[in-house]
């Protein structure tokens, strides 16, 4: 194999991962779907109490935000 197939094999797979992880979405279908995890994220907290901040200090957004980023099946 030459420079150029052993370069071209390394761009399609880094295109594939990248396909792979984002599960095909747009940055906007991507960030739509963050909003709402944050959105229904943000309701379970104040529905239980729970806001703004956690019984242990911590600011209940950055937990939302934090957990959301991970999943956007968090909540």
């Amino acid at each position: 194999m030459n420079l150029t197939t052993i370069f071209l094999l390394f761009v399609a797979g880094v295109t594939l991962a990248f396909c792979i992880d984002s599960g095909g979405k747009t940055d906007e279908e991507a960030m739509q779907e963050m909003q709402q995890c944050i959105k229904r994220g943000m309701q379970y907290y104040q529905d239980i109490g729970s806001f703004p901040r956690l019984s242990d200090g911590r600011i209940t957004a950055d937990v939302v935000r934090d957990r959301c980023s991970r999943s956007q099946l968090a909540f």
